[in-house]
């Protein structure tokens, strides 16, 4: 059994050299998710850290948070690496950077400090096109643990057109290629709908990562960013069942909602957390409805509070901002068309948390 999950490919000899305590933290979520079933705690944080981007991608949902409707500043610096550090002082040890392009934000170097590289493993999740050995290089010395490059098509000519820069399949596998070679982890982010899961640019992809041993995330078309209110694009039941096949033939291709350190089912709310560059927190990376706001709640509390929702304090089956057309209907639909974030007290009907004092 794939206890694991996402880091059973990783938990190796280089690993447990690398960071012992974060191998311990791990082990400590796992007891309490087995032995505690009631129990669920806090493991992943996904922090958009910029919007700035060198890629026009059609699907991008940064572009959502480029200039807030409600006039606010985006984090400073010195406000980011506090947020991070108090995700660490809640059980968080997987970090995912995220962008924008990550390394186009001027102080990466010291946000991936503040995530507590001894106790964390750190995913920079980057489009590849601009990353040089160099960068690599150094952000594995600070603790980065993996790089996950986002590649939509086998052939150049069709990712370069949806990521809207020529070039960059070819530098996103040669990004790829320097990172194995340094030492860090490496996945590719493939995001697949209906019209295309089954074309040769997604399938020959997809055996390209199988025969090199890499790690596949799936992403699938959820309605949000420039895909708001797109329910036409949710993957088809049929659709569903053959990415679930992929998996039980090969673990690497893998989806949030897989079995991942004793359980398995959408970790929104219980496991996994998404801000953005305002400090707005939602219960995953494609569900723009804010539950709160670092800057004016604690995370603790943010949490506690969605907890009251059934489906966060739960592990249902299915990716409820994705592939459950209940869910979505009931109240990712009250964000469509909205300026974002959406508010998430009156949508899931929810108290404000405390404020901090």
């Amino acid at each position: 059994m794939n206890l694991l999950g996402q880091f059973q490919t990783q938990v190796n000899t280089r690993l447990i050299r690398r960071k012992p305590r974060f191998l311990l933290r791990v082990a400590r979520h796992f007891l309490v998710n087995v032995l505690c079933r009631r129990k669920t705690s806090l493991r992943s944080m996904v922090v958009m850290i910029n919007t700035e981007c060198n890629c026009n991608c059609r699907h991008c949902f940064a572009k959502s948070f480029g200039n807030d409707p409600f006039h606010r500043n985006k984090l400073t610096t010195g406000e980011m690496k506090a947020a991070l550090r108090e995700m660490v002082q809640n059980g968080v040890f997987h970090f995912a950077l995220q962008g924008g392009e990550p390394f186009l934000h001027p102080d990466l170097d010291e946000l991936i400090q503040a995530c507590n590289p001894p106790l964390s493993y750190i995913t920079l999740v980057s489009n590849g096109a601009m990353v040089t050995e160099e960068m690599l290089r150094r952000v594995h010395a600070l603790g980065v643990d993996k790089i996950a490059v986002s590649i939509d098509s086998y052939f150049d000519a069709e990712h370069d057109a949806f990521r809207g820069l020529k070039g960059c399949r070819e530098r996103a596998i040669k990004t790829l290629q320097a990172a194995r070679s340094i030492g860090l982890d490496i996945a590719i982010a493939v995001t697949v709908r209906n019209d295309t899961l089954h074309t040769d640019s997604v399938q020959k992809l997809l055996e390209y990562a199988v025969a090199n041993q890499i790690t596949v995330d799936i992403n699938i078309p959820h309605p949000v960013g420039n895909w708001d209110g797109r329910m036409d694009l949710i993957l088809t039941d049929e659709n569903f069942k053959y990415i679930n096949n992929l998996h039980k033939k090969n673990p690497r291709v893998r989806r949030d909602l897989y079995p991942h350190i004793g359980r398995s089912g959408c970790p929104a709310g219980k496991e996994l957390l998404y801000m953005n560059v305002y400090g707005d927190i939602f219960p995953c990376v494609f569900m723009h409805i804010s539950i709160g706001n670092i800057l004016k709640h604690s995370l603790k509390d943010i949490r506690r509070n969605a907890l009251s929702v059934r489906e966060f304090a739960e592990y249902m089956p299915k990716c409820i901002a994705g592939e459950d057309r209940e869910f979505i209907r009931k109240y990712v639909s009250q964000g469509f068309g909205v300026p974002k974030p959406a508010d998430g007290f009156k949508i899931f009907q929810l108290s404000e948390p405390p404020r901090r004092k």
